[in-house]
């Protein structure tokens, strides 16, 4: 009796199970859904707040190195990307200088977080021309940062940098030469061009180690003055002289005359007026022999770079600083030679000033 009275009710209860099942399935489908978007919306504000962290760094360190509203950073409407801003608008015209520094500081951005720190202590950090094309007191700025970044997130295994700005080279010097030269802690590399006999060919490129007086060395001219005296050291000993020979003699030469003659801008007009004051008888030859023998003469006359040329560039380039100024020479070569080796470089000048014949 009892399943003749339910069965009416049977495929009416078979469908309301079938309904729950299928609602059942359909909310953890749901609930699978929304748990997902939740995932999403965590990595959404996550990378929103790493990109707006990313941003307030940079603009936070571009006002300490160029000045207060100068550049900023702002977070662009497409995802994980930047907008650079001067004055309010999108900056134009970057200079290569503050596209260089904008880079600096993105990277150095990466090295805040969890990750980056704590992949610094094994890491080698690689400083490509730091802010070469800004002055002098931005330069400083900018190693002031990276010191104190360094200090405040740890030293990474290595720092290496790459440079063509005497300005930071000089900067450089000071903070990781002497005592850190002393201790073998620093090692300063000149990196130039060699020419080379093959034709086309641009030259190869050279790696020299530098004494720890020539990464000491206060400025540019005192540098070339040292390398040029240690060129003639190499001379007595009956060595060769190295390819940058003749580069450093025309960084002598610029120095100097300079010095003693700042109004023309170019080095062979105030070699000439310096010459043309004495009696000395090199009139053009030095600027010309100079530029011959150093990196500004490689794309002209590749080949013809001998011991003879660069041996001359670095004789001429004395014997001229000497009868100019014999006082200022004497005080130099007293700097970077020893009493005996000083007698040798000046008794060479003189044989090479009685024998001097321009070629």
């Amino acid at each position: 009796m009892r399943e003749h009275y339910c069965l009416p009710y049977v495929d009416k209860w078979k469908d309301c199970q079938d309904s729950v099942q299928s609602d059942t399935s359909e909310l953890n489908d749901l609930v699978e859904e929304i748990g997902s978007l939740r995932d999403d919306i965590k990595d959404l504000e996550a990378s929103l707040s790493g990109t707006s962290e990313t941003a307030e760094y940079i603009s936070e360190s571009l006002s300490r190195i160029l000045g207060d509203g100068v550049l900023s950073i702002e977070v662009s409407e497409s995802e994980g990307e930047y907008t650079v801003v001067r004055n309010g608008s999108p900056a134009e015209n970057m200079s290569e200088g503050e596209k260089k520094l904008v880079g600096l500081l993105y990277f150095f951005s990466m090295l805040t977080g969890n990750e980056g720190a704590k992949n610094l202590a094994t890491s080698i950090v690689v400083l490509d021309d730091v802010g070469s094309e800004l002055d002098d007191s931005r330069l400083f700025l900018i190693d002031r940062f990276i010191v104190e970044f360094f200090d405040t997130y740890g030293l990474p295994a290595s720092q290496f940098y790459l440079t063509h700005s005497g300005a930071y080279l000089r900067l450089l010097s000071a903070r990781l030469g002497s005592k850190k030269l002393r201790e073998g802690k620093s090692k300063f590399y000149e990196v130039y061009k060699a020419p080379t006999r093959r034709s086309g060919s641009e030259g190869s490129t050279r790696l020299r180690a530098w004494s720890d007086e020539a990464a000491a060395a206060p400025n540019d001219y005192s540098l070339a003055f040292y390398l040029t005296i240690e060129n003639a050291k190499l001379m007595i000993d009956g060595l060769s002289v190295p390819l940058s020979a003749g580069n450093f003699s025309r960084k002598l030469l610029e120095g100097f005359t300079e010095f003693k003659e700042p109004q023309p801008d170019k080095v062979g007009v105030r070699v000439n007026n310096l010459v043309k004051s004495s009696d000395f008888p090199l009139g053009a030859a030095i600027p010309k022999l100079v530029n011959e023998s150093s990196h500004s003469g490689l794309d002209k006359n590749p080949i013809s770079w001998s011991q003879d040329l660069l041996s001359r560039s670095v004789m001429e380039t004395l014997a001229f600083v000497k009868h100019v100024d014999p006082g200022h020479f004497a005080k130099m070569i007293a700097i970077y030679a020893n009493e005996s080796e000083q007698n040798q470089i000046e008794s060479m000048v003189m044989e090479f000033l009685d024998n001097y014949s321009p070629s």
